[in-house]
């Protein structure tokens, strides 16, 4: 692998050899982190990467399991739905001989699955900020859904005076790109009144960190409810996007996504 910023071995990193001929690998060389299968003999120089597994405008984000007999392997990936949120988590199976993936999850949320012990079927729990969780009874051979097991529902907590976060997207610096986040205002909020905005910020490169998952209190809400309203996005320089998203923190760690903060504030 070669790079003129740098290489995210410690985020995207995956090695497995298959055979003394064959191995599986992460690479983000087209511009988005993606499964290939190489060529053990000619190594990964031009023209060795036998097959690129994946590909497209999403991210593997990654390698949950490789079944070597099946010649499958199974895969958390992001923004693989693009009327959802990138950084919901979905899972897919793709094929090590060519061919399509299957996408085994389908709600508007980032999905949690655990596979029957037969394998043929699997559980699937999605949720999002704004969405308490749905669970579901799959058929790991297409995806198809067999039956919703459960919806659970936030309304007593709605009932008690607790507040939706709130999702929302603003363009990048770039005027381009979407920059996701989440809102959170206090228990007491008065659309009438002006409120102070504190930024919850973390801009660590090695991650992204806006919450996405249904939550009755994340720590956000700890300022929130002494009167303020909080925000949190992930702004350029963090990953789990594409690979120039995250190249701007490339000897640049100072910016800490600042642009982009600035953009959604305005």
């Amino acid at each position: 692998e070669q790079s003129p910023t740098f290489l995210d071995y410690a985020g995207k990193l995956f090695l497995e050899f298959l055979s003394d001929d064959e191995l599986l690998w992460t690479s983000e060389r087209d511009g988005w982190n993606h499964l290939y299968l190489v060529d053990v003999r000619s190594g990964t120089r031009e023209g060795a990467v036998a097959r690129q597994l994946t590909r497209g405008e999403w991210v593997v984000r990654r390698v949950r399991s490789v079944d070597r007999e099946a010649r499958t392997a199974t895969l958390e990936v992001g923004g693989i739905h693009p009327d959802q949120d990138p950084y919901h988590v979905h899972v897919i199976r793709v094929p090590l001989d060519g061919g399509e993936p299957v996408i085994l999850t389908q709600g508007d949320g980032t999905h949690r699955v655990e596979f029957a012990p037969s394998g043929r079927h699997y559980i699937d729990t999605y949720s999002r900020v704004d969405l308490a969780p749905v669970t579901e009874l799959r058929r790991t051979e297409d995806g198809s859904l067999v039956t919703t097991l459960a919806r659970a529902s936030a309304e007593p907590l709605l009932a008690a005076g607790w507040r939706m976060p709130e999702r929302f997207v603003a363009k990048g610096r770039d005027g381009v790109t979407d920059i996701w986040g989440v809102l959170w205002r206090p228990t007491s909020f008065d659309p009438s009144r002006r409120y102070p905005v504190i930024e919850n910020i973390y801009a660590g490169p090695q991650d992204s960190f806006v919450p996405k998952s249904f939550d009755a209190w994340h720590g956000q809400r700890d300022l929130a409810e002494l009167g303020y309203i909080v925000v949190q996005i992930d702004g350029m320089g963090t990953s789990n996007r594409s690979k120039a998203f995250h190249d701007v923190c490339a000897k640049n760690l100072k910016d800490a996504g600042f642009p982009d903060r600035v953009r959604w504030l305005e």
